[in-house]
């Protein structure tokens, strides 16, 4: 056996990316037969994710994925699935050439099937009409095609595969779900936590960074010894800093890009997401190992499979604003919530996902 995880452009900083260093780190320190990185491209000469040294990365840039996997001997492809179209190519063309494939989807399921975002204008609409029309009977033709040119079709929550059995109406042997795969909490950090509210991740219009800034700036300002810590980069970025500037809001802070979140999440008291939709939040599982109460929306895909009595999961605004307004008012009730981690954290336990993953590679 010889594996590689295979990615769209493994040079990017997107969870995507970092799940799979980690896998890829978690697969060597197991002495598994770990190959490396394929990327179809690379936008980045450095990657913006930390790779472990000893792996091999191959960028493809246009040469043909059967001969480089027959160069290498390699036997088994995990695709970390991003385009739909692009991983049924790809799992056709290397089952095809008899290598053993494992397809991952890290998103919600219904992501690709109904127009999650808001129908605003008569764009949207349209949108939404051509989701609802066309793009939901492509897209269920290309999941039935993945379980065809699969060994194993993946979702990263049990949310997330319950909603892909919703969506094709059968339970297939070959879909099933494995949550990614978390470094153990480095111990030596500062775990004295302060008045911070934290956000990592993509500053994208499905993440709904902006939509938590305008919704907290009021309660901030009134609760001026509490911050709201906002790190990553997108396309929200400069609206956030001009609406923070505009409205001289000090205590909301952009604070670009980190690669080593756990010394964040080690002094903030909560995490926040307010996606439309999450495969598997894996900041989520950071900031519970970092005792965090998590706050989300109620959005498609694996949030309910980390948020029990450890946080709150809100449907609106007026919802998001209060269960905050509570947290930070009842200092009580935000250390009994964190401790609740403890209990949530033992299904994404280490052991067991390697464990998994070891099941499914070596299964016929």
């Amino acid at each position: 056996m010889k594996i590689a995880i295979l990615l769209h452009d493994y040079s990017q900083l997107g969870g995507v990316e970092k799940v799979s260093a980690n896998l890829a780190k978690a697969f060597i320190d197991e002495k598994m037969p770990f190959w490396g990185i394929l990327s179809l491209e690379a936008a980045n000469d450095v990657p913006k994710i930390n790779y472990p040294k000893e792996i091999n990365i191959c960028v493809l840039n246009g040469k043909k994925i059967e001969d480089i996997i027959k160069q290498n001997s390699i036997t088994h492809v995990i695709i970390q699935i991003q385009l739909l179209s692009e991983a049924v190519k790809l799992s056709r063309i290397l089952s095809g050439s008899g290598v053993k494939v494992i397809s991952v989807l890290h998103n919600s399921p219904y992501l690709y099937v109904k127009w999650l975002y808001p129908k605003t204008n008569f764009r949207s609409y349209l949108s939404y009409l051509k989701t609802d029309i066309f793009s939901k009977i492509k897209n269920k033709i290309y999941f039935k095609s993945l379980i065809k040119y699969s060994s194993s079709l993946l979702m990263v929550s049990k949310r997330a595969k319950e909603e892909m059995v919703e969506i094709l109406g059968k339970d297939y042997e070959n879909l099933d779900y494995i949550y990614n795969f978390v470094p153990v909490l480095n111990n030596s950090l500062n775990l004295e936590k302060k008045n911070i509210i934290i956000y990592g991740g993509r500053l994208s219009k499905d993440k709904r960074v902006f939509e938590t800034v305008k919704i907290l700036s009021p309660l901030l300002k009134k609760n001026s010894n509490w911050q709201y810590h906002i790190y990553g980069e997108g396309e929200e970025e400069e609206m956030i800093r001009e609406y923070l500037l505009i409205n001289k809001i000090n205590n909301i802070k952009l604070m670009g890009v980190v690669k080593n979140m756990d010394e964040y999440l080690s002094q903030s008291k909560i995490c926040l997401l307010y996606s439309l939709f999450e495969g598997l939040p894996t900041i989520f599982i950071e900031a519970a190992k970092n005792q965090n109460v998590l706050v989300s929306s109620n959005s498609k895909g694996g949030v309910s499979d980390i948020i029990k009595n450890n946080g709150y999961i809100v449907d609106n605004n007026a919802e998001l604003y209060s269960k905050i307004e509570y947290l930070i008012e009842n200092e009580d009730v935000l250390e009994k919530m964190k401790l609740e981690n403890n209990n949530i954290l033992e299904k994404f336990n280490n052991r067991d996902i390697l464990s998994k993953w070891y099941n499914i590679l070596k299964a016929d």
